[in-house]
């Protein structure tokens, strides 16, 4: 049985979004149904783990991140960035920066919304400079919130789908993600 994609989140904030490992491993004790989506010996490896060696994000991953939809997770994380950019947040420099990451792995549909944060004034490029994008907030915002928004719509429509999350060595690799979107589209987002 999968695991279920709350009890994904929970492993993923760990290995990757830096979540509290004390939480995580009180969560692993108070969640009784946890040993249903895990071989008995995988459950007793989990429960049985010392949560205070240096080294458990990465043990918790290789053990268990084969659990992960990967795609999935990055997917969710993605939609949520691109609703606090779309809802104009406090962490809309620092939402803007971490989509030009993700473009800048691959994830080439996300130009549209980047293409506004490279260049300022007359085409002088800069690169996550957070005060430059506060003070060019409300001029960026319209536009970023306007293809954050269509990007949404085609996450939710399947249009575009993410099948796992790319590494260095996968950049532009056509396995990480696929469309469904018309080439003219596509180009509208890329070009």
């Amino acid at each position: 049985m999968p695991l279920p994609f709350d009890m994904q989140l929970k492993f993923d904030a760990l290995i990757y979004q830096n979540a509290d490992v004390m939480d995580f491993e009180t969560w692993i004790y108070e969640t009784p149904n946890l040993e249903n989506y895990f071989a008995a010996e995988e459950y007793l490896e989990l429960i049985s783990l010392n949560y205070k060696q240096q080294d458990i994000r990465h043990l918790i991953n290789k053990y268990f991140g084969h659990h992960l939809e990967t795609g999935k997770i990055e997917t969710h994380h993605l939609i949520a960035c691109l609703e606090r950019l779309a809802n104009k947040t406090e962490t809309f420099g620092l939402d803007l920066q971490q989509i030009y990451h993700k473009y800048c792995y691959g994830y080439s549909f996300l130009k549209s919304v980047v293409q506004f944060y490279l260049y300022i004034d007359g085409g002088e490029p800069f690169f996550i400079l957070g005060k430059l994008v506060e003070q060019n907030k409300e001029r960026l915002y319209p536009q970023v919130k306007d293809k954050a928004l269509q990007l949404i719509e085609y996450f939710q429509s399947g249009k575009i789908v993410i099948h796992k999350t790319p590494d260095f060595y996968e950049y532009n690799d056509k396995t990480v993600f696929t469309h469904t979107l018309s080439d003219e589209e596509f180009k509208r987002l890329t070009a």
